[in-house]
């Protein structure tokens, strides 16, 4: 059965990556995506010119034109996965050795990339996925309340919350240090440890007892913090690389009364910014109207956001550079049948005017993109990190947009609504822009925005 699972990746493989092959190589616009949709204004701007003489945006016409080609390819793309799964239960079927194997395949992920030019396809290798999707096979043998993916996907979580005790944390820390040091492929060991208190006690500190204002439609469910364990046992957050080892921590907030942590003036002044930038984030979302997703029998169900921390430790959103703090998650406030009010709440906090974006990248063109365009921002003459002041208007229409790209994703998943292989699930991931328009993310790069689609 293992071999019949290979041959059904190498058979998706080749049918799907050669067609992103096919359309780089034939240099021209056919079924490519608007350029917008995975460039923003700063990568495209040319120091040596004005934005007066040289426009970003493609017309009307010219975008109407490449969705419709675009929506064509994706549908061939998802036309072409739905056969293979069909064949390979086929042919699960036809051979005895299969069928009474304790192992059947109930799901895949597809990960999806942007070619250079515009063109979508399938990722074959290493790289971000511009989008992830979810394939279910629907079996009245199957728990309906299985979520789609998630084992699949996602690697050994550990779970830290308010109420456990510094002694509490140290055991799980030790237990984790034992069997990674196990492995035997860390050196030091004591660097390890010291490297995961640090780590985990800085976080712990910033997002304990957190919670953005009431009154929204959308509220922190969870926080996560990745982390990477080098073979020398240096620990780094953010996204591993090489042979690093993976490690991802979940802080819940349960509402205890058992927090009783005493924060110095900057780690009070951090939790303050992390407030404030929550509590705009849930409200530019809550504002924002998400209809064009529902009426493609999806609904988002929750939403991810990574936050930073600038040189001179003050916290954004992240659009560039590999200083990630942590993850933020977002997902809906139930309504009270009581009181279905959400506009009004106890505990108020001050939204602020901007939204704080952090940039590491020292890319010249977004520089000099923010000047041209009276973009505030607050360099750091050490470093290449840079915090840039986002108008909160345009932050919105860039929610807006990424709601629509998603929207055409999902109307792609749409077709196979009442089929035994269901598309039930889409992760479209996008960066952030200065500009406020988000763009889907390319190869490589920040993901600064995930959304997460679900099937009706």
């Amino acid at each position: 059965m293992n071999n019949k699972i290979y041959k059904l990746a190498f058979t998706l493989a080749i049918t799907l990556g050669s067609t992103t092959i096919l359309a780089e190589s034939k240099g021209d616009d056919e079924g490519n995506l608007p350029k917008d949709w995975y460039t923003t204004p700063e990568e495209n701007f040319k120091t040596e010119k004005s934005l007066n003489t040289e426009k970003f945006e493609e017309t009307k016409k010219d975008t109407e034109g490449k969705i419709f080609g675009a929506g064509k390819r994706i549908d061939n793309i998802f036309k072409s996965t739905h056969n293979a799964l069909n064949k390979f239960d086929e042919q699960v079927l036809a051979e005895k050795e299969s069928r009474d194997s304790k192992w059947r395949l109930t799901d895949l992920i597809l990960r999806l990339v942007i070619g250079a030019k515009g063109p979508i396809g399938l990722l074959v290798g290493s790289g971000r996925a511009s989008a992830k999707v979810y394939w279910h096979k629907v079996s009245n043998d199957l728990s309906k309340g299985a979520d789609s993916g998630e084992v699949l996907e996602n690697a050994k979580e550990f779970e830290i919350t308010d109420n456990m005790s510094r002694e509490e944390i140290n055991s799980l820390i030790n237990d984790i240090v034992d069997a990674t040091v196990a492995t035997g492929k860390i050196e030091d060991e004591q660097l390890l440890k010291r490297g995961l208190n640090e780590k985990i006690s800085e976080f712990h500190s910033l997002v304990t007892g957190i919670s953005p204002q009431d009154g929204n439609k959308w509220k922190v469910s969870r926080y996560m913090l990745g982390l990477s364990v080098s073979a020398s046992g240096m620990v780094t957050a953010g996204v591993a690389v090489g042979g690093d080892i993976r490690l991802r921590f979940t802080f819940k907030n349960t509402g205890s009364n058992r927090i009783n942590l005493n924060f110095t003036e900057e780690q009070q002044k951090r939790r303050s910014e992390l407030t404030s930038l929550l509590s705009t984030l849930a409200n530019d979302f809550s504002q924002t109207d998400d209809v064009e997703i529902a009426q493609q029998n999806f609904y988002l169900k929750t939403f991810r956001v990574s936050i930073g921390m600038s040189v001179s430790g003050s916290i954004g959103v992240v659009k560039a550079g590999g200083n990630i703090t942590g993850h933020v998650y977002f997902e809906r406030v139930k309504e009270n049948p009581l009181n279905k009010s959400t506009t009004k709440g106890h505990n108020t906090v001050k939204l602020l005017d901007e939204i704080p974006m952090i940039d590491s990248s020292d890319n010249l063109n977004t520089l000099e993109f923010a000047k041209a365009n009276s973009i505030s921002f607050v360099d750091s003459p050490s470093s290449r990190s840079r915090l840039f002041r986002v108008n909160r208007n345009a932050f919105r229409k860039g929610i807006k947009k990424s709601y629509k790209i998603s929207s055409f994703l999902a109307k792609a998943g749409n077709k196979f609504l009442n089929e035994k292989w269901n598309l039930n699930r889409i992760k479209p991931q996008f960066q952030f822009s200065i500009a406020g328009p988000i763009s889907l993310i390319k190869l490589s790069g920040i993901v600064g925005l995930e959304l997460d689609l679900r099937r009706k």
